[in-house]
């Protein structure tokens, strides 16, 4: 069973529990992890990663135990933090609530590209089209950010009877 022990640490039996795995989840997302640097901490597959969070591993080889118990528990914070150089000052910056809807975004963006990294072709036109993506959403948040420093001005007769589809000479 895994159970808390000492200090408020949280044993590890090998046995993937709902708890474990959202603990296990809730660790890497803090500490800004993608599932392929973990995996190269753990010295496994990226998906095995995943599956440990999501399931359908329901236990560990035992050899995992005592790392995976490390790492819920912080053991390794430290080492995983200065491996992706973040310096004190920098974690402030880098972190985001796991439960943001940006966290949520770059988490999916980043398994999408494991899964299509294999293909050249799909890896370039993926990666353009997030790139068109971002640059649209962001051209589009800095034009609606400078509307409200544009002087605002009145429109004038002959635009108004434009606009509603009448002849620019047409008079009240």
């Amino acid at each position: 069973m895994n159970e808390s022990h000492g200090k408020g640490r949280i044993a590890f039996n090998c046995y993937f529990t709902s708890t474990v795995r959202h603990l296990f989840r809730q660790k890497r997302m803090e500490l800004g992890l993608p599932y392929t640097r973990l995996a190269d901490f753990f010295g496994v597959n990226w998906s095995t990663i995943r599956k440990w969070e999501m399931g359908p591993t329901r236990v560990s080889e035992i050899v995992y135990r005592p790392k995976i118990e490390g790492f819920i528990n912080g053991d390794y914070d430290r080492i995983l933090k200065s491996d992706l150089g973040m310096t004190n000052s920098d974690e402030e910056l880098y972190e985001l609530p796991s439960s943001s809807p940006i966290y949520q975004c770059m988490e999916r963006v980043a398994t999408a590209y494991q899964l299509c990294q294999h293909d050249d072709d799909i890896t370039s036109n993926f990666l353009a089209e997030i790139e068109d993506a971002s640059r649209r959403a962001i051209s589009k948040l800095v034009s609606q950010e400078f509307k409200e420093y544009l002087p605002h001005e009145k429109p004038s007769p002959r635009s108004i009877h434009t606009r509603k589809g009448l002849p620019p000479d047409f008079e009240d």
